[in-house]
């Protein structure tokens, strides 16, 4: 059973899964969520819950896609996705992480336009075609988030404490049913 926790101490919502006004504006589809803060400080990531990285790309000058970005593959075909990341990423492929395990720096590499860290879920494997919306399997926790949340934007964010103990898992069955 996986449980899935926002990688941000806070939660800042800039552009939602499928977000209409993203694509009106940038002409594509937006398959992920994207974090951001208004300040200008260095907000760590982290991972969103137990599992391996199994990608790191680091030191972006493409300027094209997720810029530095790290996947993590938290096992039963469930992964994560960060994008943006400013150069120096603290994790590397292999390397066993938590909820508690910085990954990188906010940042805005890659095709980005400001400040902000992309966030996809995958279930079903690693692929971009198993995307799924980010806000149904990530929860926040009261205590970490209660001073924090930007009111007006976590529209639809779900917080752990309000839920059913089993509710907050992503099992097996739900990753066969999307595939």
């Amino acid at each position: 059973m996986i449980k899935l926790m926002y990688p941000t101490r806070f939660i800042g919502i800039a552009a939602y899964f499928h977000d209409p006004a993203y694509k009106k504006k940038f002409g594509t589809e937006h398959n992920g969520i994207d974090l951001y803060r208004d300040k200008e400080e260095d907000i760590p990531i982290y991972s969103a819950g137990v599992g391996t990285v199994a990608l790191v790309h680091d030191n972006d000058t493409t300027k094209k896609s997720w810029g530095n970005y790290v996947k993590i593959n938290h096992g039963d075909n469930v992964y994560t996705l960060y994008g943006h990341l400013k150069k120096g990423i603290k994790v590397k492929v292999g390397d066993k992480v938590d909820t508690n395990t910085i990954i990188g720096i906010m940042g805005t590499s890659g095709n980005s336009t400001g400040i902000h860290t992309h966030y996809e879920v995958y279930l079903g494997g690693a692929s971009t075609k198993y995307r799924v919306n980010p806000i149904d399997y990530t929860y926040a926790n009261h205590t970490d988030y209660r001073f924090s949340i930007y009111p007006e934007k976590y529209k639809g964010v779900k917080f752990i404490e309000d839920l059913q103990p089993e509710s907050p898992t992503i099992n097996d069955a739900e990753v066969q049913q999307l595939k």
